[in-house]
């Protein structure tokens, strides 16, 4: 048995079409479904260094802590530097927002503290916003193909293998039902 199969040997996954109710499949591995954490980047405007600058790995814990107490403090994890934004007096970090992280950013001065000792200070911070991002794909490993699948690959057009709205049954360790996600599927390999 799989380590990802349910007790009982159920499948974990099931993908089945909302509109006709057949299961495209089953499988065991569903890859991407938790999705990981996206690194958001932060520009610290007129940095200044309490000891050396900053640059590579930075800490796995470092909090944002704003100087005129508007907001409480806000947790960056797993934070690299980037070093000095060319050409400026900013100081780049890369991490993974924690709890409490402002959600429309913070424009005021902050203190950088890497739960040891403070880091430096900044009188301007603001997350930078990547361009617009895919979502991330769902690969459903050693898929078992139904009956209808099956059919669809064989054929092999864009329009088949474009299999529109489907439910992504997932089932506990004991069988049971745990989750269904609505999902829009589109075959890639």
């Amino acid at each position: 048995m799989h380590e990802d199969e349910t007790r009982q040997g159920w499948p974990r996954y099931t993908l089945t079409d909302t509109e006709r109710g057949h299961a495209w499949g089953h499988c065991a591995e569903a890859e991407g479904l938790f999705g990981q954490g996206r690194r958001e980047t932060y520009e610290l405007f007129g940095w200044v260094p309490e000891g050396a600058e900053v640059l590579g790995w930075v800490g796995r814990d470092v909090w944002f802590v704003p100087e005129d107490e508007t907001l409480d403090p806000w947790l960056l994890e797993d934070v690299e530097s980037l070093g000095r934004h060319p050409g400026t007096d900013s100081v780049v970090l890369t991490g993974f927002d924690g709890h409490d992280a402002p959600a429309d950013g913070y424009r005021g001065p902050v203190r950088i503290h890497d739960t040891q000792r403070w880091l430096g200070s900044c009188r301007e911070s603001a997350r930078v916003l990547p361009p617009g991002r895919p979502d991330p794909a769902i690969v459903l490993r050693g898929l078992a193909p139904g009956r209808e699948l099956r059919q669809a690959l064989t054929t092999g057009t864009r329009r088949t293998l474009d299999l529109g709205e489907a439910a992504l049954e997932v089932r506990d360790d004991l069988g049971e039902p745990f989750a269904e996600l609505l999902l829009w599927i589109t075959v890639s390999s």
